[in-house]
């Protein structure tokens, strides 16, 4: 049997995650994540800095800023520590090179933007499970948003995160072919 992670995604993924992996990815398992909280980061909080061990000398903001304009707008996890505190997603299994795709590519992770994290998930019904997700460092700047869902509406959403999660698989394949 192949290997697969249990990737949870938070805000209106399916699409993006569709046209990132070039296949349907089904509705995902509804579940909340455990000891997070959900965030709005603008771009003008997104990381600015260059890392060393970055694979070019740029920052994630400056990456972003390339493609979006100053109303770009993403939603942000980050760990609180309070197994109180949730967050809606939902869960889908994803294999490890979609993970590193997600991570690397979509979430400029070796640009110093999100990282891995390992959470529990609760399910509807059952006991929790751990999954992996996407988080920010609690010392980014974001704004906290309602726990009760998702109260604010991105522009990020829609036509232009499903070309940009297309141009971002394009730029993947070309890569791989070398």
């Amino acid at each position: 049997m192949a290997e697969t992670v249990l990737y949870a995604a938070y805000g209106d993924m399916g699409t993006v995650l569709h046209e990132l992996f070039g296949r349907e990815v089904g509705l995902g398992r509804s579940v909340m994540l455990k000891g997070v909280e959900l965030c709005v980061q603008q771009l003008v909080e997104v990381p600015d800095i260059i890392r060393a061990d970055a694979p070019a000398p740029i920052s994630a903001r400056t990456m972003l800023a390339e493609n979006w304009d100053e109303t770009f707008k993403a939603y942000a996890v980050r760990k609180t520590g309070d197994q109180t505190s949730q967050v809606p997603a939902r869960v889908y299994e994803i294999s490890p090179e979609e993970r590193t795709i997600i991570l690397e590519e979509w979430n400029l992770s070796e640009f110093g933007w999100f990282h891995d994290l390992s959470v529990q998930a609760q399910p509807l019904s059952g006991s929790p499970f751990e999954v992996v997700t996407d988080v920010i460092d609690a010392e980014q700047a974001a704004t906290p948003v309602s726990h009760n869902g998702y109260a604010v509406q991105l522009s990020l959403n829609g036509q232009k995160s499903t070309m940009a999660a297309r141009a971002v698989r394009q730029n993947y394949l070309d890569r791989l072919a070398g």
